[in-house]
């Protein structure tokens, strides 16, 4: 029997936009099975919760959603003196997966800034040879001593491969025999300070993740400076850094921010952010960059499948 794909997700008041575009896409590519998603509560008012669980669930019938409540003090431990905050810190919450679903055995975690074209079951269902996560590599800081000092690190480890925290397949079952959490919780304040979520991660799972192809997490940047278009078929894309999709005018949007808000407005959510962000590129140069897209795009979908 196929296992139904299970999937978890943190917000709080500020990302509900980033819940419904993120779970739209994954629910509009999904195989005709069930979907469970659970949301790990960060700070979402009674009355949000129920225009979002109302929203999804008359738009999928086949998604079945659960909230599970996160207090500050259960995040303390991972951020105590508040000095690591990106964004929020619900970012943090994924650390607790393993705790707060003691009956699940794998879940996959998503961020809230995904742009999802492809069904992601065969993702879910990915072997992990025993590892602990499956994660894609990360771009930007791929080595280990690149976020973490060298001092802390045998001389092994600091040429170690580092994941981006974005898109994760959990063996929880592992997670929690292992006592990753309490490990990470053992950590000095000093290190947590520094170091954010993601590199405490990748530090204390170091050597004992997955490699998972890299169209499960397609990691880009987006700026008023440029626009960014779907040149790979089935993939997941990931809005990295501070901009994010729905910062953009929608009557200005273009490429994968467009993308987004078309998943985002394609139920009855009306979006909380009421974005002003309009591309400098030129038309006609984003004209180019579209057409150029599609063409690997296609190119590239009649292409025997590999870890691209």
């Amino acid at each position: 029997m196929t296992q139904p794909l299970t999937l978890a997700l943190t917000s709080d008041e500020t990302y509900l936009d980033g819940v419904i575009g993120t779970l739209s896409g994954v629910l509009r590519n999904a195989s005709p099975a069930p979907v469970h998603a659970v949301i790990l509560d960060c700070g979402i008012r009674d009355s949000s919760w129920a225009l979002l669980e109302h929203t999804l669930r008359s738009t999928f019938p086949l998604l079945s959603l659960r909230r599970i409540p996160v207090s500050p003090e259960q995040l303390h431990a991972f951020n105590p003196t508040g000095a690591a905050l990106r964004l929020n810190n619900s970012s943090y919450a994924r650390l607790l997966l393993p705790e707060l679903l003691p009956d699940t055995t794998r879940i996959l975690y998503l961020d809230c800034d995904l742009l999802v074209s492809a069904d992601l079951n065969p993702l879910f269902t990915t072997p992990l040879h025993g590892k602990l996560i499956g994660a894609v590599p990360e771009t930007h800081t791929p080595r280990l001593d690149q976020s973490i000092p060298g001092h802390l690190l045998t001389p092994e480890e600091t040429t170690l491969p580092t994941f981006n925290a974005g898109v994760l397949l959990l063996d929880l079952a592992g997670l929690r025999n292992s006592a990753v959490i309490d490990r990470i919780r053992a950590l000095p304040p000093a290190f947590h300070s520094i170091h954010m979520d993601q590199a405490v991660l990748n530090y204390v799972v170091r050597g004992n993740w997955e490699k998972l192809p890299g169209r499960w997490n397609r990691q880009r940047f987006i700026t008023e400076n440029f626009s960014v278009y779907r040149d790979h078929p089935g993939s997941v894309w990931h809005f990295i850094g501070r901009m994010k999709p729905w910062h953009f005018a929608p009557s200005f949007m273009r490429g994968l921010v467009a993308d987004f808000h078309r998943d985002l407005v394609s139920t009855s959510w009306i979006p909380r952010t009421r974005g002003t962000l309009r591309p400098l590129s030129p038309a006609w140069r984003d004209l180019l960059k579209a057409t150029r897209a599609c063409v690997l795009r296609l190119a590239r979908g009649l292409r025997p499948s590999s870890a691209s």
